[in-house]
């Protein structure tokens, strides 16, 4: 592919201060292979991007998350490169990025294909890895210092919130497959994965593998000290059962009552259950089901 009116979205505030300190060479990079190409350094509107035919984001899975909520087309290719902390989602799409050598990814473009996906939404907040609440949502507000620690933030957050003693319990009904229905009580972290990565080494198998089910539902009960388990059975080779519970869903509601009392009921609301889309803090949410739209990632995975 040959962009002609490619859109470059850099987040300044995005990443360790090294990443940051990659962005006026990218820019160069951008505009020697593109001379026709805009670069916009805050969040673009619909407008600015109704003429692209390619829009290039360098920044974390937060600053992709916060763009879902633009109308963007499904025609309109999408290639993340590395920018933030974690860098979960570009990871996963193999994205050949080179920072001492920015512009070679420009050339690579003709070996990525676009990637039909279907983003996951926990009430209005889409998400294109994973939604959680309880423990999750708990370590994502704790998150200090991201600028000069990395990756190592998430860790000692996650530690935290594994001592945390005022970590909810939530009650959750998952449609499965063929319109089962389960419920859970008395979960201290859920996680709803849309893909399989979580963070670093950790991953949710079977995320997203069939239509049917986009969602894995990770469910840990009764304690935050299950957690260090539950994270176990997320690295290779580990066998799964003994600290989560793992299924596959449809659709997910969560209550912070007991069921089957309807979670939109008064003693059923979420409001003070912490939650997470995307590693970012965001409001409570109740459902998680897949949103309407298509987004067109750029994949380099073989």
């Amino acid at each position: 592919m040959i962009p002609k009116r490619p859109v470059l979205l850099v987040n300044p505030h995005a990443g360790p201060a090294r990443a940051r300190g990659r962005i006026p060479h990218l820019e160069r990079a951008f505009l020697a292979a593109f001379p026709q190409g805009r670069i916009l350094l805050s969040s673009p509107g619909a407008a600015d991007l109704r003429e692209s035919d390619l829009l290039v984001v360098y920044g974390g899975d937060g600053t992709l998350a916060r763009l879902l909520s633009l109308p963007l087309s499904p025609d309109l290719p999408v290639l993340l490169l590395p920018g933030g902390t974690g860098n979960v989602l570009s990871r996963y799409l193999a994205v050949p990025f080179d920072p001492a050598r920015p512009g070679e990814i420009f050339s690579r473009l003709g070996w990525a294909r676009p990637l039909a996906f279907s983003p996951g939404m926990a009430d209005s907040v889409r998400f294109c890895l994973m939604a959680g609440a309880g423990w999750d949502g708990v370590a994502a507000q704790r998150v200090r210092g991201k600028r000069r620690l990395g990756p190592l933030s998430y860790y000692l957050a996650g530690l935290a919130a594994t001592f945390s003693r005022n970590l909810p319990r939530i009650s959750l009904k998952i449609q499965g497959n063929e319109g089962r229905v389960i419920l859970r009580e008395g979960i201290v972290w859920a996680l709803i994965s849309r893909l399989p990565p979580y963070f670093g080494p950790f991953r949710v198998p079977g995320a997203g593998a069939t239509a049917e089910t986009p969602f894995m539902v990770t469910l840990v009960r009764d304690s935050g000290l299950r957690v260090p388990g539950a994270f176990l059975e997320m690295l290779p080779g580990w066998p799964s059962g003994l600290f989560s519970e793992r299924l596959p869903a449809r659709e997910v509601e969560l209550c912070s009552g007991s069921l089957p009392q309807p979670c939109d009921s008064p003693g059923g609301s979420t409001d003070r259950v912490p939650c997470q889309a995307d590693g970012e803090a965001i409001p409570s949410f109740s459902r998680v089901r897949l949103s309407p739209e298509t987004l067109a990632l750029l994949s380099f995975r073989a």
